[in-house]
This record gives structure tokens, sequence and C-alpha cells, in this order.
């Protein structure tokens, strides 16, 4: 019998420590092969930063951790560049543009790159640089996206602008 993954949130680590995955690539099939971009909003605890990392490493062209799984023999398992950013460890002593640039992955070529180890900063810059460089779109992903504002919510002399 398989341990349940309590507390994991890495479909990697989950894949490989042999731990239960309710197989739900099926619907992330559909996600992927209907339209551009998404944004999921379901309660606390509810799944999203595991399947944002089974999305990150679809993307990531890990065909070997999907095996058994649906998507298996229906994806192509092209690497894509893969830009993620998680607001989860964001508190309110944090400046939210050095929070970005020291936490946003880029994923490419089997590295990873901070943003800070750009040139810049500018998002949407950094990512068109990155589809010209390999040619493919870029997959951007955003978890605990409402940490910054839900820490600043009650704080009416903070500024989330940048």
């Amino acid at each position: 019998m398989k341990k349940l993954p309590i507390g994991t949130q890495d479909f990697e680590t989950l894949r490989n420590l042999n731990q239960l995955y309710i197989d739900k690539t099926s619907i992330i099939f559909e996600l992927i092969n209907r339209n551009r971009y998404y944004f999921f909003a379901r309660p606390r605890r509810f799944g999203k930063s595991l399947m944002l990392s089974v999305i990150k490493n679809l993307y990531l062209g890990k065909k070997e951790l999907f095996k058994g799984l649906f998507i298996y023999n229906k994806h192509d398992f092209q690497q894509y560049p893969v830009v993620y950013l998680s607001f989860a460890s964001y508190s309110k002593n944090k400046d939210l543009k050095e929070y970005i640039k020291n936490n946003a992955i880029v994923f490419l070529n089997n590295q990873e790159i901070k943003i800070k180890d750009f040139e810049f900063f500018d998002l949407g810059l950094i990512i068109e640089e990155i589809k010209q460089q390999t040619k493919y779109p870029v997959v951007f992903l955003i978890d605990e996206y409402d940490k910054p504002v839900l820490v600043h919510l009650n704080d009416i002399n903070s500024t989330l602008a940048y």
C-alpha cells in the first residue's frame, strides 16, 4: 500500500517516493489542449500547489514521472522554458520586488536561473528574451498569488506597486 503524501506539494518528490497520487492528468491534458491562460481559485489546502508542480514537470519534459498515468502516452513531453514563482513564503517585512527577484525561478535547458541573475528586472522582457532564445513559448506558473494581497490587506500605508 502506498503512503499518503501528507504535506508533499512537489510532484517529482511524490512520484520518486512512490507516494499515493490520484491521477488528475486527464483533466490537466484537457486544460493544456484547450486554452492558453488559466486562473485557479480553489480553497486553501485543495491541491493547487501540487497541480502546478505536475504542470511544471509536464512542461519540463520529465516523462518518466508520468509513467502509469493517463497523460503518459498522450502528451509529447517537449521541454519548454518554465518560469515558476511561489509567494508561499512572502511576509509583511519583505519588499515585493526583491521577493520576486529572489524567488522567481526560470527552468531553462536543465538549469535553474533566478530572475535576479538577469541583467534587468522586467518579467515581460525576460519572458520575451527566453522565448526568442529558445523559440518556444514560456510557461509561467504563479503559486500562492494572493499571499501579498492578504498580507497587506489591512495595511493602508503599504503599497504593493513597484
